[in-house]
């Protein structure tokens, strides 16, 4: 089995750790957006050019009178570009989401009420989105602010042939649990949402009728159920990926009608913290990271690992926290790669294996 490496491995700035990082393309490269926990900022990474920039952003709270707080949680994070320009959207456990504009730092929407656990920038209906996970049962997505503060008044909920560009799209469901990760994209020709019920197993929701379309029972042999999901679709097969505590679980979806679940796979290492899928060389891939610092790339249709994992976010300190807060996959110089964040205060760029099906080995 192939070592697995780090191609480039980046010291953040400000000598703390990224929490949470989202991906957009400027100048048809990628750009790493990171939130880190240095209160009312944020600071992107380009790892064509190992370039940090940090940005100040505006405390949110302040138009709600608490002039006194000069504190901003951003603990989950999404990014998306419009008309040429970051927007950011997130929260954290002490802050309702909020977006701002990322070069100046401008508050476009104020932070609501409700503390966030999970922000993410998907494409949904041909737009991106933020889709928003509590801590309380419900998902809530929001559009990216396009020319300054939306007015309550003017987030509508989402209905079917509403013109989901118009600023301030708001949907809800309380159908949906989105505490960890969600998946997003397209399944059957739809776009659709994959996280937990409220009602236990696993929901794949089509956003544009809002209904559910398929509900998945968790295997009877996953105690834990599940926190994070992925997914991606390959020639004529999709799966949905999803990561408990210690294991994956990969469920064919390519007809909606017999969904299979394969036998759940044990993940080495500490309990996963985050996972991403994507599609290389025409074969499905995941990343797993977790607790103890354990990166593991996984080939989904073979059920096995593609290298070894590699421990390289584990902090030396013996018993310190060794998270990897998120993984990402990419294309870089068009070839693909995996981008990860740890509490070890780094950024690194993992070029992947050469990847074969058990048949061609």
């Amino acid at each position: 089995m192939p070592a697995l490496r780090p191609v480039l491995t980046s010291q953040v700035p400000s000598e703390s750790a990224v929490l949470d990082f989202d991906l957009v393309v400027m100048a048809e490269r990628p750009l790493v957006v990171c939130t880190h926990d240095v209160s009312r900022r944020a600071c992107t990474w380009d790892p064509t050019t190992d370039e940090w920039t940090e940005y100040q952003l505006d405390n949110p709270w302040l138009d709600e009178g608490d002039s006194d707080i000069d504190y901003t949680d951003l603990t989950a994070l999404g990014a998306a570009v419009v008309n040429g320009r970051i927007v950011v959207g997130g929260g954290g456990d002490h802050q309702g989401f909020a977006q701002w504009d990322l070069e100046t730092g401008a508050v476009l929407d104020g932070a609501e009420p409700t503390s966030v656990s999970s922000a993410r920038a998907v494409t949904l209906s041909g737009q991106t989105l933020f889709v928003l996970g509590f801590a309380a049962p419900g998902m809530e997505v929001q559009s990216p602010a396009k020319n300054g503060k939306p007015e309550t008044d003017d987030l509508d909920a989402h209905e079917p042939g509403n013109d989901d560009g118009e600023e301030g799209l708001f949907w809800l469901t309380d159908e949906l649990e989105c505490a960890g990760g969600i998946a997003a994209g397209t399944l059957w020709g739809r776009s659709v949402i994959a996280a937990n019920g409220v009602q236990g197993g696993i929901t794949v929701w089509d956003f544009d009728e809002d209904e559910p379309i398929v509900e998945l029972d968790v295997p009877d042999d996953i105690d834990d159920g599940f926190n994070h999901f992925a997914l991606a679709t390959s020639q004529d097969q999709a799966f949905l990926v999803a990561a408990g505590e210690r294991v994956i679980a990969v469920c064919d979806v390519s007809d909606a009608d017999d969904p299979v679940w394969a036998e759940p796979i044990t993940v080495p290492g500490g309990n996963v913290e985050c996972l991403d899928a994507g599609v290389v060389d025409g074969r499905v891939v995941a990343a797993t990271g977790g607790e103890d610092g354990t990166l593991c790339l996984w080939d989904i249709a073979d059920r096995r690992l593609l290298a070894e994992p590699n421990t390289a976010h584990r902090r030396e300190e013996r018993d310190a926290p060794s998270e990897v807060f998120a993984v990402r996959f990419t294309e870089l110089n068009a070839h693909p790669a995996v981008i990860t964040a740890g509490r070890d205060h780094t950024v690194r760029l993992w070029d992947l294996p050469e990847i074969k099906s058990n048949e061609s080995r």
